[in-house]
């Protein structure tokens, strides 16, 4: 982030703004800040989370992708500024709340599944039961014991959780049979909250999160640092789906100049 702050200090005597957005569980935020860290414009927003079912929390992609766009351009005013004037946009996400859509059309699959959705919680419970997650605990305690690698020591008591992407991905897998055949050609696409947010505000050029925002998922290897071909072939998520996994302070492009009035380089992903 840094070197985009200095580059847009470097261009005058003009102030310098950074723009932040918030995505929680229930509230959108977008800040800009001055040089100095003072708040200069602000503006905030209910998300509407959808209850389908009984134990499903959902919600609206495209809608949330409007109220981002309606958020940073409300903050942006309030600071009563141009958007030339923010040097980077840093992002801030809930957690393993995810979805899949489709490379060529940029259609979701399906709505967001909020990391409190429980509509795979017999799928984790089944997994966790399972003969198959008992070998694997078992045996890697035994490769830890001959090896003391502490990737063998996690794997030894590895468990499936609701919270996690794992079973919800799986269920959706087994629940739009069309999935299976568009990831067989390589045309759909996977990410939590941020990727969505970074490929529908650059304009569709980007799909990358951040090492922090994949490890909440359950299906990234922190300690081989990529996503997780042993979870993957175990439960048949195919890794063709998953985003490019940059540092936390990575660049992660520019969002497209119709949005705001300008390209503002967006420099910091976290969940």
């Amino acid at each position: 982030m840094s070197d985009d702050i200095n580059e847009g200090v470097k261009k005058g005597s003009s102030p310098a703004y950074v723009l932040s957005l918030d995505v929680g569980t229930t509230t959108l935020r977008s800040h800009i800040y001055d040089k100095l860290c003072n708040v200069k414009g602000s503006s905030s927003k209910k998300i509407k989370v959808i209850h389908p079912n009984v134990g499903w929390s959902e919600m609206d992609p495209e809608l949330l992708v409007d109220q981002v766009k309606d958020c940073i351009n409300e903050s942006i005013r309030a600071a009563g500024i141009e958007a030339n004037k923010v040097t980077c946009l840093g992002i801030a996400t809930q957690r393993a709340t995810f979805l899949t859509w489709d490379s060529e059309t940029g259609k979701p699959y399906h709505n967001l599944v909020t990391w409190q959705d429980l509509r795979a919680s017999d799928h984790v419970k089944l997994w966790n039961n399972s003969y198959t997650m008992k070998c694997i605990n078992t045996g890697s305690k035994l490769l830890h014991f001959l090896t003391r690698k502490k990737r063998y020591l996690a794997a030894s008591v590895l468990q499936f959780l609701t919270k996690q992407v794992t079973m919800r991905l799986l269920w959706f897998f087994q629940n739009i049979p069309k999935l299976h055949e568009r990831a067989s050609e390589g045309k759909v696409m996977f990410g939590c909250i941020d990727t969505w947010l970074l490929w529908k505000l650059t304009g569709g050029t980007v799909h990358s999160t951040d090492y922090s925002c994949a490890s909440s998922t359950g299906l990234y290897d922190p300690f081989q640092i990529e996503w997780s071909s042993i979870v993957c072939n175990l439960v048949n998520i195919p890794m063709s789906i998953f985003p490019e996994v940059k540092d936390t302070s990575g660049h992660f492009g520019y969002t497209n100049e119709e949005f705001f009035g300008a390209k503002i380089p967006i420099t910091a992903i976290v969940r």
